[in-house]
């Protein structure tokens, strides 16, 4: 017989180190497989929700603040606040996993709607907990799916298990980022400067004074590191907040092209459909198709 007696003096529910008054709450919880959605999840950020996507299936790569990080079975991807990330979902590829993203998280010592320091590597193995750390979120959705009257309380339990997983995982020694030469803080600031103004229109000449380097230099330098030109990249991550939009509104298409800064509506969608590969309206229909099916947003 196997057993454990714990110490009385730990208090459930005051281990975890959150900011005095907050409390994380699950936001959006996502089954996601790859040959489903067939598409470019274009560069995006999320403004106020930390994500966490475990690797259940599979192998790829995922762009996380312009590093191509590798990811496979059991290991997951912290994508804090801010962060822009991107992931290719195409049905050649055997990927799946769970997406879960958590509003209202601020830990000790840490900004808010960041569950890592943004310097760490974002990619962590689970080892012996993927096992664990998968029951807990397929214990999420069913609570989701079968609401019961009690389903939220039990959500906000298996969502502080999940987080001790992550903070036990992610508080062992690991890398830092690589440091970066002088070339890939001009990438980072050119990245910067468009993550802030894409909505706007844009000049390769403001981009390049922004940065103080001349135009043909910070687009050799921004193509070879990013794998975009910073024009391509304007529109990408246009295409990723349209795609957010589309997710998480009910706004009309012609009123999400504006507010992205596409304000001619047939070029929107013809840009739309060229980059993600189905019009904006069949992307909205098989993301929430997908997620009538799995749970919630």
């Amino acid at each position: 017989m196997e057993r454990y007696t714990m110490p009385q003096h730990q208090k459930p529910g005051r281990t975890l180190p959150f900011v005095y008054g907050t409390q994380p709450q699950l936001y959006h919880l996502q089954r996601v497989i790859a040959k489903d959605y067939d598409c470019l999840r274009a560069p995006h950020a999320h403004a106020d929700t930390v994500e966490i996507v475990l690797m259940i299936q599979g192998e790829g790569a995922f762009s996380v603040d312009g590093a191509q990080i590798p990811v496979q079975k059991g290991q997951f991807i912290v994508y804090n606040s801010g962060i822009v990330h991107e992931e290719r979902l195409t049905d050649h590829s055997d990927i799946r996993c769970f997406s879960c993203s958590i509003l209202g998280l601020h830990l000790q010592g840490m900004r808010p709607g960041a569950l890592i320091p943004d310097d760490m590597f974002p990619r962590f193995e689970l080892g012996e907990r993927f096992h664990e750390m998968s029951e807990l979120i397929e214990a999420m959705f069913q609570e989701c799916a079968a609401p019961l009257p009690h389903a939220s309380r039990s959500i906000q339990y298996l969502l502080l298990a999940v987080l001790s997983i992550v903070l036990d995982l992610t508080e062992l020694p690991q890398h830092a980022l690589p440091v970066r030469n002088r070339d890939s803080l001009l990438c980072q600031s050119v990245k910067q400067y468009i993550d802030q103004h894409f909505k706007e229109e844009l000049t390769l000449q403001q981009i390049a004074d922004a940065v103080n380097f001349s135009v043909s230099h910070m687009c050799h330098v921004f193509k070879e590191k990013i794998g975009y030109s910073p024009l391509q990249y304007i529109v990408l991550r246009r295409i990723g907040e349209a795609q957010t939009l589309l997710e998480t509104t009910a706004l009309p298409v012609v009123r999400i092209g504006m507010e992205v800064g596409f304000p001619d509506p047939s070029y929107f969608n013809a840009v739309f459909r060229k980059k993600v590969g189905m019009s904006p309206l069949r992307y909205r229909g098989i993301y929430h198709r997908r997620e009538e099916g799995d749970g919630m947003q």
